[in-house]
């Protein structure tokens, strides 16, 4: 585990990519407002407000719970009361886009319902002109094989009219065909009905926290950076670089003095009493 302190540069970098990525978020988070909005609210001159208060209201949810974040301690009060702002809003966010999520799946079901009705009543009108079609065919074939001239123009006249149905046949089939391809599957169709509430839920409670934690670590890091560590903790971060711990001895020594030092390297050593008195008793010729 590394223990070196984090430069307050690369904190508020960090800082910057958590905020960026915290904005990106707010701007999702109003994109799916605005698109509920289009689904929802018919009125155009009532939905131009709403939008301006939905994009307020994510606004001062992102904004609030980063300054709770990048406050100190000292405004306990005011970071508490910014909290609980910001979970409210989150509790908004989280529901708009909700709503917005299964209004667009709703379109989208209605639409694809729309065209599977229209799909299949052109399928039940080509069986029948196909049937009648073969019909056709049949009473011309017969008809023009009799002796009769006058039937022999009737089944004539059959199998022209059934060449003209087969034209009008092949181009309902290619309706048919282009009105399937543009059929497209839908969240309730695959997972059911259930399973896209499900996922709708999610995905704007996924959303909604992650730009919550998002500009929460963006205000901590700015703060930590702009702040920078203790010289305590960089004393404790650098063992090596703190000042060495006296000792016992070196902290029971006395302190050298030099003006001390030098006067008592000029003073000779005292001798024991017994020497002395053995030095005053030897002759004066004899050196001591």
């Amino acid at each position: 585990m590394n223990s070196q302190p984090v430069p307050p540069a690369t904190l508020r970098a960090l800082a910057a990519l958590a905020l960026l990525l915290g904005l990106a978020c707010a701007v999702v988070n109003g994109w799916f407002f605005a698109l509920g909005l289009e689904q929802l609210e018919p009125d155009s001159t009532a939905r131009a407000p709403l939008l301006l208060a939905g994009w307020l209201m994510v606004t001062s949810e992102h904004v609030a719970v980063g300054l709770a974040a990048l406050l100190p301690a000292a405004f306990a009060g005011l970071r508490r009361r910014l909290l609980w702002l910001g979970l409210a809003l989150l509790a908004f966010e989280v529901l708009s886009m909700f709503a917005a999520q299964r209004a667009l799946e709703h379109v989208n079901v209605t639409a694809t319902t729309a065209q599977a009705t229209q799909a299949a009543g052109l399928r039940a009108a080509i069986d029948s002109q196909r049937t009648t079609l073969e019909q056709l065919r049949s009473n011309g074939a017969r008809q023009s094989e009799s002796a009769n001239a006058w039937r022999q123009h009737l089944g004539a006249a059959a199998l022209r009219d059934s060449l003209a149905g087969q034209q009008r046949l092949q181009a309902l089939e290619a309706e048919l065909a282009t009105l399937q391809g543009g059929i497209r599957p839908t969240l309730t169709g695959v997972l059911g009905a259930s399973g896209a509430t499900a996922l709708a839920a999610a995905r704007a409670l996924l959303i909604g926290v992650m730009g919550l934690v998002l500009m929460s670590a963006a205000g901590q890091l700015w703060a930590a950076g702009r702040t920078g560590p203790t010289p305590a903790e960089a004393i404790s971060q650098h063992p090596g670089s703190s000042p060495s711990t006296p000792t016992p001895q070196t902290a029971e020594r006395p302190a050298k003095r030099p003006g001390v030092d030098q006067a008592s390297s000029q003073i000779p050593p005292k001798r024991p009493p017994a020497l002395r008195a053995k030095a005053r008793d030897r002759p004066e010729h004899e050196t001591p």
